[in-house]
């Protein structure tokens, strides 16, 4: 009886220092967020493939956080990097977003919602910003 106690103790231990050592770097955590805020699996015929579309999104975000890389490298200041992520913030909150899909040999184009384009557009000046800090 002793063992099994002990060994469900060290197995717990090893379980929850394990979860405490996964650290995601920010293009990774800012595309997961996007994600699994923006799904809207309201249809029961529709789904996410949740890791796919991760996967699918990160070279997206990945850009705008080399773009703030190279603004810091360029000597732009923080406020300056603010008011870039300020400004493109107006200009993409006005601007239709559509993306495509292709289902069996067929392309669809649909436009983001209004929450998804918020959505989008958030995480993607948090990831410039990460980039500019170096997060």
């Amino acid at each position: 009886m002793r063992r099994f106690v002990l060994k469900g103790f060290m197995l717990m231990l090893v379980g929850s220092l394990a979860a405490c050592s996964q650290s995601t770097d920010s293009v990774t955590a800012h595309t997961k967020s996007y994600v699994f805020k923006a799904k809207n699996d309201f249809d029961p015929n529709y789904t996410t493939q949740i890791s796919g579309t991760i996967q699918l999104m990160k070279p997206v975000f990945k850009t705008f956080y080399d773009d703030g890389v190279k603004d810091r490298q360029a000597g732009m200041t923080r406020e300056q990097a603010l008011l870039k992520a300020e400004n493109f913030r107006k200009e993409k909150s006005s601007e239709k977003m559509e993306s495509q899909h292709t289902f069996i040999n067929s392309s669809y184009t649909s436009s983001l919602s209004d929450k998804q384009r918020a959505l989008f557009i958030n995480e993607a000046m948090g990831t410039y910003l990460d980039g500019f800090d170096g997060r």
